[in-house]
């Protein structure tokens, strides 16, 4: 009987995890999705006409295209991708066209640009405990604590604009951060100069 609970217990937490996950918009599964020699500009409306498509609000992925170098969204893109996620139809069509991308909205919106300077963008960091102590794996409580986290490096030289946020996860060691790309860059040469960065 004990074991009959605990996979209904399992069963119900995998559904309420996919629940969560399918309202992520950069999720959704696009079925198909030809482009032949077709404009980056024409892919990228491709791919948010599709994902409305399979998206059961209708909403789909809103798709920000902040770039102005018509060389750049005119350049021609041919792919043939069967079942992909919104997320990775995004990045093979960009892929080369020194494009950036961010998600904002929980998920829900792309923002594509030669520079995302003041876009804030989620990376996570791998880094051993050599970090400073209050950080460390011994004193959990202030390796939580996003305000004494956020006093630590903006002492190193890093800014937290608004809705910037950076966390410590001490039972894998990770470091995570949304904040600018030029913030992240000042956070990866933080972490090598206190050389914690695995």
């Amino acid at each position: 009987m004990k074991k009959i609970t605990a996979l209904f217990v399992l069963l119900a937490l995998t559904f309420a995890v996919n629940a969560q996950n399918s309202k992520t918009k950069v999720n959704l599964v696009i079925h198909k999705l030809k482009l032949d020699k077709t404009p980056l500009s024409q892919a990228l409306q491709a791919i948010q006409r599709k994902s409305k498509d399979v998206d059961p609000e209708g909403k789909g992925v809103n798709l920000i295209i902040q770039e102005k170098d018509n060389k750049i969204l005119e350049r021609t893109i041919t792919m043939d991708l069967d079942n992909i996620p919104v997320k990775d139809a995004v990045k093979y069509v960009l892929l080369g066209t020194g494009l950036l991308y961010s998600y904002k909205d929980n998920g829900n919106s792309i923002y594509i640009s030669s520079k995302l300077s003041d876009q804030l963008v989620t990376k996570f960091y791998r880094v051993s405990s050599t970090l400073p102590s209050f950080v460390s794996p011994n004193n959990i409580k202030q390796a939580s604590n996003e305000k004494k986290l956020k006093e630590f490096f903006t002492s190193t030289g890093i800014k937290f604009p608004k809705g910037a946020r950076i966390s410590f996860n001490p039972g894998t060691s990770t470091l995570s951060m949304s904040n600018t790309l030029s913030n992240q860059t000042k956070l990866v040469n933080t972490l090598r100069n206190l050389g914690c960065l695995r």
